[in-house]
């Protein structure tokens, strides 16, 4: 009786000992999660007036929303190039992720090296990167195109150049994660696997695109799915180049809203500004889950 209870005590302690290791972080994800998300749908349904008191503005936030989104304002142009963002680094940068992940999977030569440049952007904060990045552009490509007698104007400045330039960067540090990802699931491959198909005599490029790249499907998948769902809350580098100065053609969703909460006119653009990431919610969420039921569907898991 005396062991029953020693053993009831033992785990009613090691179930206070779970609950009290688990209760900070709970705490954080209801304030810090729950309780920012729920703040913020509340304030898309509220209105400010110039002595910054409260009342209910019902829909009003959302009318206005779609009015500018639909009326060839900024916010269209920021939207326009959240898209055009993904979907230049989806058609290029997928399959150079790829190329690139299958060069370091297969140990060619230089791949330490060639790892080691990729991912130097996740070495270092991304506002040293950034600041870098910028006196790259800024100084030293102007100075070496200069020996050549070529003019180079200011590249962030230049409507023709400067979003070229934000979704280099991009695709550039974007390939950090990739790095990690994809060669990882290459890594998990039965070496079976590969040493037959070497054995049929399949090239290195077939390897890659009727073995490796199936195989690591679900994580293409789930990168991919991700990626959609960060479309219209991913600012990229805006900030740390322009600070709150940006032209407007190099706007993206991302940076709007920021700008809008955090360069606006305070407190009374706060609903408007919860309101339009609202609709991006409600536009990219039936996106994200009719991409994720689509890879699913077609994907070589499909064939089985």
């Amino acid at each position: 009786m005396a062991h029953k209870q020693k053993i009831t005590k033992h785990k009613a302690a090691e179930k206070l000992f779970i609950f009290a290791i688990l209760l900070y972080p709970m705490l954080q994800f209801c304030v810090m999660y729950i309780g920012v998300n729920a703040n913020s749908i509340l304030l898309a349904f509220k209105k400010y007036d110039v002595d910054f008191n409260v009342s209910f503005a019902g829909f009003s936030n959302f009318v206005y929303g779609f009015k500018m989104l639909f009326s060839g304002e900024l916010i269209f142009i920021a939207a326009k190039n959240s898209i055009l963002i993904f979907l230049i680094t989806l058609v290029i940068g997928l399959p150079l992720n790829m190329l690139f992940s299958y060069y370091i999977f297969k140990k060619k030569f230089a791949s330490g090296a060639v790892r080691f440049i990729i991912l130097m952007p996740s070495m270092v904060s991304h506002m040293v990167m950034g600041l870098m990045f910028v006196k790259f552009v800024e100084n030293v490509v102007p100075a070496a195109l200069g020996s050549f007698n070529i003019e180079v104007p200011n590249l962030f400045l230049d409507d023709r150049y400067n979003l070229g330039i934000i979704i280099f960067y991009i695709m550039w540090t974007g390939f950090t994660s990739s790095l990690i990802m994809y060669p990882n699931a290459m890594s998990a491959i039965s070496g079976e696997i590969i040493e037959s198909a070497k054995l049929d005599g399949v090239s290195e490029l077939q390897e890659l695109w009727y073995i490796i790249i199936p195989l690591i499907y679900p994580t293409i998948t789930t990168y991919m799915v991700t990626g959609v769902a960060a479309i219209f809350s991913f600012s990229g580098p805006l900030f740390i180049i322009y600070n709150y100065n940006a032209p407007s053609n190099v706007y993206n969703t991302g940076y709007y809203l920021f700008k809008k909460v955090m360069a606006g006119d305070g407190l009374r653009d706060y609903p408007h500004a919860a309101a339009v990431g609202l609709i991006f919610t409600f536009i990219s969420a039936p996106l994200t889950l009719g991409v994720r039921n689509l890879m699913e569907k077609f994907g070589p898991q499909a064939e089985d």
